[in-house]
């Protein structure tokens, strides 16, 4: 089964990249960085590791929890990584629910 997942060389808690995690075990992932990839998925340790049901979830996990400042940005980098995927993000609503986050953390 696919599923999304943010990655760190540091830890999971700062998630620099956004990917398609395979084989989920409880210590270990596969990760597929990039759509049309045409090497080996890479091993990951799953300290490394955060794994999301939606692209929609890992997107706002990424955003609230990473150096990306911009939604923007994100967006463009999705669309050169994963083209056709980023294409059913609702992206206008990824906002809304950063605001509803917010709130319910305070």
């Amino acid at each position: 089964m696919t599923k999304w997942c943010t990655y760190s060389w540091y830890n999971k808690d700062l998630p620099q990249h956004i990917g398609k995690a395979f084989d989920i075990r409880y210590s270990s992932c596969n990760i597929q960085y990039s759509e049309g990839q045409l090497y080996k998925k890479a091993a990951w340790d799953m300290s490394y590791v955060n794994i999301f049901d939606t692209l929609e979830e890992t997107i706002l996990y990424m955003l609230t929890k990473s150096n990306h400042r911009f939604l923007s940005e994100l967006k463009e980098d999705m669309t050169s990584i994963f083209p056709k995927d980023s294409k059913n993000v609702r992206w206008d609503v990824i906002p809304r629910y950063m605001k509803i986050k917010k709130i319910m953390e305070r």
